[in-house]
């Protein structure tokens, strides 16, 4: 897309998730929707190929066409906003983004495709039927396949099971969740030893994409520190799926960050319920840039690195505990080089060593005093 732009003869700049074409920012995130027509594409594409009478390099033509046809409609969706916004607003380019969204893409990627099939099916003077006959049965023996003699006992033990298993479902309901009783992070304290902190900005675009239930955004500075350390806590009631505590390194990269380093790491001196303080630890850059970052877990007295146990434990305790609320916690602070990057480590423990068993009372455990239900929404 900016490629096109700036063919166009305009300037445009990339940084993080957004084009900036100057009187306009595009948020790619928002235009480049296309791609979630991948795996449509990618099942049509695939029953294509192993249909398709030809060599192997169209097959494998078919397979690639689905994956680059959606970003090619992304790309030009890109572009096609910039010169609108260039030619016509802000305003214009907005109206544009919204207006060729959903039908107008799907439709133009199934097109897309639909035109690289009818281009390969043609090739060799035949006809798209021939093309793509390879290992149908005969009319007669399709309809004989179809029309089977009497049903056998595997038949009807398949039918009845389930037939039992929606029985069973209609009957059986899950549990509806429970609400642990805590405190908003409103009071979380901004003194914290010789740590003094403040609010941070959060885009509240970015907040509400997120659908959590509470947040804590601040940053801590220390006297003798030359960098502070940033809070960062994403509280969810209940976690179901579209609303749950994810990795930070799935939206980093989005917003321009490099992952350089990334590890489990136990905290030193940092001790929950008796057990030490494990963390994923991670490195980050953006152009000069770098972050040292420390991030896990918490669900429900649990402290956890990883993502797998985490949607595990939320369906477990969802049905054992009724409960699927959980955080996600994160520390970050600057680096400059290789060299400051112990100082960095002992001032991220030391912040976490002051800071962690105040969350307590802000991220409920396993014997949290259980409030209210919540209607369960799959």
């Amino acid at each position: 897309g900016s490629l096109l732009i700036r063919a166009a003869g305009f300037a445009v700049f990339l940084e993080g998730n957004s084009v900036d074409v100057g009187v306009y920012q595009i948020p790619v995130v928002e235009a480049c929707r296309s791609v979630v027509m991948v795996l449509p594409l990618l099942g049509i594409a695939v029953p294509a190929a192993a249909l398709y009478r030809g060599r192997w390099w169209q097959r494998g033509l078919m397979l690639a066409s689905a994956v680059f046809i959606p970003i090619l409609v992304g790309g030009v969706r890109v572009a096609a906003t910039g010169m609108v916004a260039r030619y016509q607003g802000a305003a214009d380019a907005e109206n544009f983004l919204h207006a060729f969204s959903g039908a107008p893409v799907y439709l133009s990627c199934g097109g897309l495709l639909l035109l690289v099939f009818v281009w390969l099916g043609r090739s060799g003077q035949r006809t798209i039927v021939d093309a793509f006959s390879h290992g149908l049965p005969a009319t007669g023996n399709a309809l004989r396949m179809l029309l089977p003699a009497r049903p056998g006992r595997a038949l009807w033990a398949a039918v009845s099971l389930v037939f039992l298993s929606l029985m069973v479902s209609i009957v059986v309901s899950r549990p509806p969740l429970m609400r642990p009783e805590r405190q908003d992070f409103s009071s979380f304290p901004r003194q914290i030893g010789d740590w003094q902190g403040s609010e941070s900005y959060v885009d509240p675009a970015a907040l509400a994409s997120l659908k959590l239930a509470d947040h804590l955004a601040t940053i801590y500075w220390r006297q003798e520190d030359r960098s502070p350390v940033s809070l960062w806590v994403a509280w969810y009631d209940t976690q179901v799926y579209g609303a749950s505590a994810h990795s930070p390194l799935a939206c980093l990269p989005g917003a321009g960050w490099r992952v350089e380093v990334l590890s489990d790491y136990e905290v030193p001196m940092v001790d929950l319920s008796g057990t030490p303080l494990r963390v994923n630890r991670a490195i980050i850059a953006l152009g000069t840039e770098r972050q040292l970052v420390y991030y896990w877990f918490a669900q429900r007295g649990r402290d956890l690195t990883s993502e797998y146990l985490v949607k595990w434990y939320i369906f477990s305790d969802g049905l054992l505990l009724q409960r699927s609320d959980g955080a996600l916690i994160r520390l970050t602070t600057e680096i400059d080089d290789t060299a400051s990057l112990p100082e960095a480590d002992s001032r991220l423990a030391a912040f976490a060593r002051s800071a962690v068993p105040l969350l307590g009372d802000f991220v409920p455990g396993v014997d949290a005093r259980l409030r209210d239900r919540l209607l369960y929404n799959p």
